[in-house]
């Protein structure tokens, strides 16, 4: 009973500290890019990260959204950024008009 008890216990930490891994990266991944974007130009008003668990037995970058009103050309660079130091690739780059609500990919 008591084995049963300190292994949910265990169990229990371990879930927790996986929640919390995983809303620090796509926490401290969002300021990132929010730093990249406006190095580039941009002004997002909002910048949302999704993250997956890896192979390698940690979170890692996935997905971005973005909602900006940024010409194509500060797009295409942040783009560029994101795919070459994150490794979030085009198709995984979702971004959207602030007014529209209309989605596209890879900074078009």
């Amino acid at each position: 009973m008591l084995k049963d008890m300190a292994a949910e216990v265990v169990g229990s930490a371990e879930e927790s500290a996986n929640r919390l891994s995983r809303s620090i990266i796509e926490e401290e991944t969002a300021a990132y890019i929010w730093d990249k974007a406006q190095a580039a130009g941009l002004a997002p008003e909002e910048v949302t990260v999704t993250v997956k668990w890896g192979d390698t037995s940690c979170w890692y970058p996935y997905e971005v959204r973005l909602r900006t009103d940024a010409p194509p050309d500060a797009k295409a660079r942040l783009t560029e950024i994101l795919a070459s130091e994150l490794g979030i690739p085009r198709e995984r780059q979702h971004w959207e008009a602030p007014d529209a609500g209309q989605t596209t990919e890879g900074g078009e």
